[in-house]
Formats: C-alpha cells, structure tokens, sequence
C-alpha cells in the first residue's frame, strides 16, 4: 500500500472587478457602454511548506496582473 507524502501545497489567488466596456451598435452606429464584470485568477506552488506569506504573495500578485491583462484586452 503506498502512502502519499504531501511535499507542498498549491495557493491559488482570485481577483475580481469590473471595466466599463464602449461599443458601437452595428445597426444605428449609437455609442453606449456596459459595465464587465470580470475574475482572474492566480497560482503558485510552495514547495515543503516553506514559504506560505510569500506563495500567498505571489499568486495574488499574478492574478493582478492576469486581471490588468483580460480587463485592457476587453476594453479594445
């Protein structure tokens, strides 16, 4: 029988907010905008349990940065 041994864990970070998206409608060319609602998310992998705050840190950081990412690839 194998037993497994845990050697890290995986911390997984999310953010969310909204964008105001502009559009032009295709049949009366009339400007309007509707608020997006987005999520991105994160990850990073402490492995053998030895940096907890500063996985935390950096899975958050990149879902930061994914967010900033999807919400200026919606806005064009």
């Amino acid at each position: 029988m194998l037993i497994p041994i845990p050697i890290g864990v995986k911390r997984v970070a999310a953010v969310r907010g909204a964008v105001w998206k502009f559009v032009s409608c295709r049949g009366c060319q009339q400007q309007y905008a509707y608020l997006l609602q987005l999520e991105a998310t994160g990850h990073d992998h402490d492995l053998l349990f030895l940096d907890a705050a500063g996985s935390a840190q950096r899975a958050r950081e990149q879902a930061e940065e994914n967010f900033a990412r999807l919400s200026r690839d919606v806005a064009l």
